[in-house]
């Protein structure tokens, strides 16, 4: 299984590869995970981690991220999409509240939090 954390370069992206690959090693998944903070638009992944936070005040790349993101799940439904920050998780929920305020169903392989990712990713490392 492919993992992608895909962060602002604002931060240590490895340092907080480095603690959510302990927060599912604490409930029981083992996942390698690479880093970046280029755009993985043409990467082939099974999963992706998405934390944009502080290069997003002032300008619009967290919603145009948050965006792409979610036409990519729409197109790649086998995928799953986790929001690894709060900062993100609100970016994404706004939108969320935005597509079902137009009656268009948000894509369920969009988690808004790790925790809420946690059951379904071990269900699919049991199925693979």
């Amino acid at each position: 299984m492919k993992a992608i954390y895909f962060a602002d370069p604002f931060n240590d992206i490895e340092e907080e590869k480095i603690t959510l690959q302990k927060k599912l090693k604490n409930a029981g998944l083992d996942l390698d995970i690479i880093t970046t903070s280029n755009p993985p638009w043409d990467e082939q992944f099974d999963v992706l981690f998405f934390d944009w936070g502080g290069m997003s005040v002032g300008n619009s790349m967290l919603e145009h991220f948050c965006e792409h993101w979610i036409d990519d799940a729409r197109e790649h439904p086998s995928r799953i999409y986790i929001m690894a920050s709060m900062f993100t998780k609100n970016a994404m929920e706004d939108l969320r509240g935005y597509e079902e305020r137009e009656i268009e169903e948000f894509p369920k392989n969009i988690f808004m939090s790790v925790e809420e990712a946690i059951p379904f990713l071990k269900e699919l490392l049991i199925t693979k």
